[in-house]
C-alpha cells in the first residue's frame, strides 16, 4: 500500500498543475505523512477529483471521507471518457462508415441490411456509443451532400435568381 517517492513527487507536481494555489511541497508533505493509508491509484484518483472540485480549498481534505474516494465512474468525476486504442479504433470505424454511407446512399444502421453485422459485432462492449458515432459520421456525411448540392445550384443559377437558389 506504500506509495513511493517518485509517485508521490509526480502526483505533488500534477496536483499543484491542477491547483496553482496549492504548494507543491506541501502536497508532497501531505502525501508521504499518508502514504501507507491508501493504494496509489485510489489516492491519486481521489486526489484528483479533489484538485478539478473548485469548492475544495485544500489538499487536506484529499485524505478526508467523501464522495472523492467513492466514484461512481469516470464520467461522473471527470466529464470524460478514457477509450482504449481498441476502442477509439471501433468507434472511427463506425464514424467512417456512417459518413459514406451517406455518400453512397446506403443504410448499414438498418438491422434487415447485410452491412449492419458489421457495425455492432458481438464482442462491442459499448453498443450504443458505436451507434452513436455511425450516426454522427453520417450526418456529417449528409451534411456534405447538402452543401454540395447547393454549391451545384449557385454555380447553375443566373445572377439575377441568385437569391431564389439559396434556401
Amino acid at each position: 500500500m506504500t506509495i513511493t517517492e517518485p509517485q508521490a513527487r509526480a502526483l505533488a507536481e500534477l496536483l499543484h498543475q491542477l491547483r496553482p494555489e496549492w504548494v507543491t511541497t506541501s502536497i508532497l508533505t501531505l502525501l508521504w505523512e499518508h502514504r501507507n493509508e491508501h493504494p496509489f491509484p485510489e489516492l491519486s484518483t481521489a486526489a484528483v477529483t479533489v484538485a478539478n472540485d473548485s469548492t475544495k480549498r485544500t489538499p487536506g481534505i484529499i485524505f478526508m471521507d467523501g464522495p472523492h474516494w467513492h466514484p461512481q465512474s469516470p464520467k461522473a468525476t471527470t466529464g470524460q471518457q478514457f477509450l482504449t486504442a481498441a476502442e477509439k479504433s471501433r468507434l472511427q470505424g463506425a464514424q467512417l462508415m456512417g459518413y459514406y454511407s451517406a455518400k453512397d446512399g446506403t443504410d448499414p444502421s438498418n438491422p434487415s441490411d447485410p452491412m449492419f453485422q458489421h457495425l455492432i459485432t458481438p464482442g462491442d462492449l459499448d453498443p450504443a456509443a458505436t451507434l452513436e458515432a455511425f450516426r454522427q459520421g453520417r450526418a456529417r456525411g449528409l451534411w456534405e451532400i447538402q452543401q454540395q448540392q447547393g454549391q451545384r445550384a449557385i454555380a447553375a443559377a443566373d445572377p439575377d435568381t441568385l437569391e431564389e437558389a439559396q434556401p
